[in-house]
């Protein structure tokens, strides 16, 4: 068998050299987390950049440029990023630690698993479908509701954000009540029970403090639907009431 020409290991170096460049970098797109707290968009370019949500209004909010699997924004903050089948993790450098701090609020990180994004649970394709449910419900076209929200909670449900979770596990838990489906109601706030039904004292303080009026005001709506098809209270509970 010939030996290859030069010209032609310089091809197959070449080619290899872009498949490995190719194999460690990240698609441009879209990444969310589940439970819709952190967000990633990459460019063509590399450039991207990251914004996250935490507790009681603090927020992360990350710029630079990829280079291979690794950044460092101006703040000299460096980030490791990790790419699998399913998603792409992200997570700053311990040694820089500091530095990245200076990008977040006190209660907000951004570390975690991103996941490339799902058209249809965009923010927008969402609201339509909960205005879509909000409509039959008020014409008491209860099983096309349902349809609709079931549907919706089905393929996006692992994307949204906690509150978001809530308050459709709600309006689809009443839709379901007035079916007489009780057993899918209570399996619909099955989810929701520790946070929301477990203890109202507890809960209702348990918000930080931008989101304490919206709590205590779920934890009520919860509890209430959560008895009204059924589900079951502990002794303890009751003694709250």
């Amino acid at each position: 068998m010939p030996f290859p020409t030069c010209r032609s290991v310089i091809t197959v170096v070449l080619t290899f050299a872009a498949a490995t460049a190719a194999a460690q970098s990240i698609s441009p797109g879209t990444y969310v987390t589940e439970g819709g707290w952190g967000t990633l968009i990459v460019h063509k370019d590399g450039r991207f950049r990251i914004q996250s949500i935490g507790t009681n209004g603090h927020s992360c909010d990350v710029e630079a440029v990829l280079k291979g699997m690794k950044a460092t924004t101006s703040e000299g903050c460096s980030i490791l990023f990790e790419r699998s089948l399913d998603r792409v993790s992200v997570s700053p450098d311990a040694r820089t630690e500091e530095a990245c701090r200076n990008h977040c609020g006190m209660r907000a990180g951004f570390s975690g698993d991103y996941f490339a994004e799902v058209s249809v649970c965009r923010a927008q394709p969402v609201n339509q479908d909960r205005s879509r449910f909000a409509g039959l419900y008020r014409e008491r076209k209860y099983r096309e509701a349902v349809e609709v929200l079931g549907t919706l909670l089905n393929r996006c449900g692992r994307f949204l954000y906690w509150q978001s979770d809530a308050e459709v596990r709600n309006d689809l838990a009443v839709a379901y009540h007035h079916l007489h489906d009780d057993a899918a109601c209570v399996g619909v706030l099955s989810p929701l029970r520790r946070t929301f039904v477990e203890d109202e004292r507890v809960t209702a303080r348990a918000f930080a403090p931008s989101d304490a009026d919206w709590g205590e005001q779920m934890v009520k709506t919860t509890r209430f639907n959560w008895k009204a098809c059924g589900g079951q209270v502990s002794e303890e509970d009751k003694t709250h009431e």
